[in-house]
């Protein structure tokens, strides 16, 4: 892991070595840009007050098509314009400068391990495609619309395949901690999204398909193939479909005695 930091005051840079990080550190923005420009960081954390515009540093770093994840630390007092603001120019955090060590070590690895997640730029989960770069959604050739909400939890989704998310992650990923609603508005773009992706599957070969958004009760959700399909596993030197005996399990059996009987990879 390798993060430059732009500050004049060492303390942050200090601790993140604390914790085995590889730190680089300056106090100037140009040379700051300069590093950006010829050095591959997993991310950039850099301070914005009189003596260092790093807002300006990250709309530059943006023009020049350096994506590097990017997070910005205000001596003023955290508030929603100055976040627009940071957020508009390319910013991928905001925090107040007297954020925990521990928490911004928290979001230093949360930004890192998400733009680890966006290497690839598509992901294809029962037939349908993701591409993170287009922002598009499809069903084989098959265009899916979906609202610019809708994309989010998806998008989520897919890049967090097979693993539960749950509400607040979905709301942390769709509305970035500014004007956060409801938790209960993500079920809302769950139903719209399933709706969608069922209606698309109509006359294609993928009709009939069990879902591959499923609700794990009191979690989140989740996407993965569908229990459905057929998928091979190998124990030892054999292999065997086992997809179809626990969809057999989970639709004959009440749901208090439920229990998978094989593995699932």
């Amino acid at each position: 892991m390798r993060i430059l930091v732009i500050d004049k005051d060492e303390t942050r840079a200090d601790y993140l070595r604390q914790q085995e990080i590889n730190v680089e550190t300056t106090d100037d923005i140009a040379e700051a840009f300069s590093l950006m420009k010829n050095n591959d960081y997993d991310l950039v954390i850099t301070e914005n007050n009189v003596d260092l515009d790093g807002l300006d540093l990250i709309a530059k770093t943006r023009r020049a098509s350096i994506e590097t994840p990017m997070m910005v630390l205000t001596e003023s007092e955290k508030n929603l314009k100055d976040m627009a603001t940071a957020f508009g120019h390319g910013a991928d955090d905001f925090q107040a400068k007297s954020i925990d060590n521990k928490e911004l070590l928290c979001r230093v690895n949360a930004l890192i391990r998400r733009a680890n997640w966006q290497t690839s730029k598509t992901c294809t989960i029962g037939g349908f495609i993701i591409n993170f770069d287009q922002k598009t959604f499809k069903l084989g050739q098959r265009d899916v619309p979906l609202t610019d909400k809708e994309y989010q939890v998806a998008e989520l989704l897919f890049l967090r395949n097979g693993t539960i998310v749950t509400r607040e992650m979905f709301l942390d990923h769709v509305y970035g901690g500014i004007n956060v609603p409801e938790r209960r508005v993500i079920d809302l773009f769950l139903c719209q999204l399933r709706k969608k992706m069922k209606d698309a599957q109509k006359n294609t070969e993928y009709e009939g398909n069990a879902p591959i958004v499923e609700t794990v009760w009191r979690r989140g959700y989740v996407a993965r193939e569908p229990i459905g399909n057929e998928a091979k596993v190998a124990f030892g030197s054999s292999t065997t479909v086992i997809r179809q005996a626990n969809h057999a399990v989970r639709t004959s059996t009440p749901r208090s005695q439920r229990r998978r009987l094989y593995p699932i990879s």
